[in-house]
C-alpha cells in the first residue's frame, strides 16, 4: 500500500515547497484549525482514503492521515462544496476543528501528511476516485428486472 502512495506525492520532501501555508505548524506541534476557514475537508475511514489516494495519484491535493484513529482527511479549497454522495466518505460540517500537522511529519501510525500541501483536488476528482474505488458497475435494467421477476416468482 506504501508503494501506491508514494506515487500520489507522498515522497515529496517538505523542503520542495516555495512557500508553506500560514496554516500549517512551523514547529513540531500540531495545530487545531476550524475547516472552512483555510480548507475544506472530506473525510474517510483510513483503508478507503489509501484507495481514494492511489486512484488520484499525481492529481491528489493535500491529504492528513491518522492510521491510529482510522481517518483520512482530504483537504480541499476553501468554499468547496461537496454536492454529491461520495462513496465511503463525508465532508466535515464548518468549523469542525481538525488537527494539523507540521509538514515534518510524513508518516507512522499517528497524525501525519500523506500528501503535503502544494497541490489541489476537486470535489469532482475526488468523487470520481471514490466511485472508482468502491461502486460496482451500474447494473442494466435487464438485470433488475430478471432480479425482481426471480424474487417474485422463483
Amino acid at each position: 500500500m506504501d508503494d501506491q502512495l508514494i506515487r500520489t506525492g507522498s515522497g515529496t520532501v517538505p523542503g520542495a515547497f516555495s512557500e508553506q501555508p500560514c496554516w500549517v505548524p512551523a514547529g513540531t506541534a500540531s495545530w487545531r484549525i476550524d475547516v472552512g476557514l483555510h480548507f475544506e475537508v472530506v473525510r474517510c475511514a483510513a483503508d478507503a482514503g489509501a484507495l481514494i489516494a492511489a486512484r488520484l495519484g499525481t492529481t491528489c491535493g493535500p491529504v492528513i492521515a491518522s492510521p491510529a484513529a482510522n481517518f483520512y482527511d482530504f483537504l480541499l479549497d476553501p468554499g468547496t462544496r461537496v454536492d454529491t454522495d461520495i462513496p465511503k466518505a463525508w465532508q466535515l460540517p464548518t468549523r469542525t476543528p481538525i488537527r494539523v500537522p507540521p509538514l515534518t511529519d510524513t508518516s507512522g501510525r499517528f497524525l501525519h501528511w500523506v500528501v503535503p500541501p502544494g497541490g489541489t483536488t476537486t470535489a469532482e476528482a475526488l468523487y470520481a476516485a471514490a466511485v472508482a474505488a468502491f461502486r460496482r458497475p451500474e447494473r442494466s435494467i435487464r438485470q433488475e428486472l430478471g432480479s425482481l421477476w426471480f424474487r417474485l416468482y422463483g
